[in-house]
């Protein structure tokens, strides 16, 4: 998700800081959970659509924040269509809402920590410790770059103003 570009600092226009951050929450609960799981890292309606098409899931997992609720709602109507077999488990914070249980068509609303819930209704056990997953950087170098005064120029006119597409 493109936090500060899309909600912080978009009247800032071209000099709006640019970062795309990752769902570590959902990878975090993927590391340390025993079923092999895929996790989608703000999909396409269409790439969602094709994972639902061409795999099966007994449960599929939404995660999102308040402001993206009819999104979930979509999606949650999304797995009833393609996957209707699919248990269909939200949490995040979404799941802050008070009534999110009349808005969306899902399964279970997961509030609170989600690992343990996890464990504790889909393997019966939430003892073992927890692992922590290995997250790469989207990207490989600083955007901006700034010699110093000693340097004699400013060398951050050789980079562009903002950030990488989203998934580089």
């Amino acid at each position: 998700m493109e936090l500060y570009h899309n909600q912080v600092t978009r009247a800032q226009g071209s000099f709006s800081l640019r970062m795309f951050h990752r769902s570590w929450g959902i990878m975090l609960i993927q590391a340390n959970i025993s079923a092999p799981c895929t996790v989608l890292d703000f999909p396409t309606r269409e790439a969602f659509a094709r994972e639902l098409i061409t795999n099966h899931y007994d449960i599929v997992g939404i995660s999102s924040i308040i402001v993206n609720v009819l999104k979930v709602r979509e999606m949650c109507r999304t797995v009833r269509e393609l996957s209707p077999v699919s248990v269909i488990v939200v949490g995040g914070h979404v799941a802050a809402i008070p009534d999110l249980e009349a808005r969306i068509d899902a399964d279970h609303i997961v509030r609170g920590e989600g690992i343990s819930w996890m464990r504790r209704t889909w393997e019966k056990t939430s003892t073992r410790p927890s692992a922590i997953p290995r997250l790469f950087p989207v990207c490989r170098r600083a955007l901006w770059e700034c010699a110093s005064p000693a340097e004699g120029r400013n060398r951050s006119n050789n980079h562009p103003v903002g950030g990488l597409p989203h998934g580089m």
